[in-house]
């Protein structure tokens, strides 16, 4: 491991908010970002992006929404599904699959990474093919207006 890639690897550790996030982002390609998260686990960082999820949620944008979401991220060829559940103005995230999901949204590793930090617009990422939503579209477009980027 590179020292570049061992200071990747430990602020992959750290991401709190979306600004750290985007600061990781802006030093390495999609290549070299998967490179990275495959030595730290892909599970042990979307662990950390979905906990950073629900540290985020804003419940004065969520009044009134009970709901599932489901996310399938794929990195290699492999799925990861996560859920995260908002209801009675608490967000709660967990790996697996959702029960009655509102809404489905699928996406690979480095472009979920960029939508969650902000860098990538999900109407465009719609529309170029790059997320797959299954389920409320109308939801949809409300999802990003419930947690701070």
């Amino acid at each position: 491991m590179t020292s570049e890639e061992t200071s990747i690897d430990l602020m992959l550790g750290e991401i709190k908010t979306p600004e750290q996030l985007r600061a990781i982002l802006d030093q390495v390609d999609d290549e070299g970002m998967m490179s990275v998260i495959k030595m730290t686990g892909v599970s042990s960082v979307l662990d950390r992006i979905f906990e950073a999820m629900t540290e985020r949620f804003s419940p004065d944008h969520a009044q009134g929404t009970t709901a599932s979401i489901q996310w399938n991220i794929l990195a290699e060829e492999e799925s990861f599904p996560y859920h995260v559940d908002i209801a009675d103005g608490k967000c709660t995230a967990a790996a697996g699959d959702a029960t009655g999901a509102r809404i489905a949204l699928a996406l690979k590793l480095p472009d979920f990474l960029r939508l969650v930090a902000g860098q990538l617009n999900p109407v465009a990422a719609f529309t170029g093919g790059k997320l797959s939503v299954t389920g409320d579209l109308t939801f949809a477009m409300s999802i990003q207006s419930m947690f701070v980027i």
